[in-house]
């Protein structure tokens, strides 16, 4: 694949090697599972590095449910970064404190290497702008409240759920116990 000059890339991370029934072909939303919430939060709740990725010309939607995915990782043990394609809008700038800004190619911390990618907000990979060819195949799991979108991974979608922030109040809520 080759990219633009000025695409950015991730040098030191690597894209892991797809299940043997996946080598040949790549996935499509066929092969992609609608997850219950106790399936989410099983995969969220092992420590692990995690790049959250929200949503080109993020919303406040998209930061805040990235801000509290990663508050709720780092409680649980996992060191958690988020990413986005674009720089935060000057009205949520405040939020900035936790939530890079414009993602640069030297922008994610060490320990980010070969990190699991988690999709907030973020309905398509178009939505994703130009951090989805650099993450493709990498996001393992897409926590949305788009019921129109294209999933591009296994998914928790709840259409029904005013926001994603919604939606992540609830995972939490459902791993104390108290829905």
């Amino acid at each position: 694949m080759s990219l633009s000059p000025t695409a950015r890339t991730f040098p030191s991370f690597s894209t892991p090697s797809p299940s043997p029934s996946l080598r040949t072909r790549k996935r499509t939303m066929a092969d992609f599972r609608a997850l219950t919430a106790a399936e989410v939060i099983e995969h969220l709740r092992h420590p692990a590095p995690t790049l959250i990725l929200l949503h080109k010309r993020p919303d406040a939607d998209a930061v805040g449910s990235a801000l509290a995915l990663r508050l709720w990782l780092e409680a649980m043990g996992s060191n958690a970064y988020c990413i986005c394609a674009d720089e935060l809008p000057e009205h949520l700038a405040f939020l900035g404190a936790g939530l890079q800004e414009s993602l640069l190619q030297d922008s994610v911390p060490a320990g980010f290497e070969g990190a699991r990618v988690v999709a907030v907000d973020t309905a398509s990979p178009a939505q994703a702008g130009e951090l989805f060819p650099m993450l493709e195949g990498r996001v393992q799991l897409m926590i949305d409240h788009h019921g129109s979108g294209t999933p591009f991974t296994d998914h928790y979608i709840r259409p029904e759920a005013a926001a994603s922030g919604e939606i992540v109040l609830e995972l939490i809520r459902a791993r104390r116990g108290d829905h």
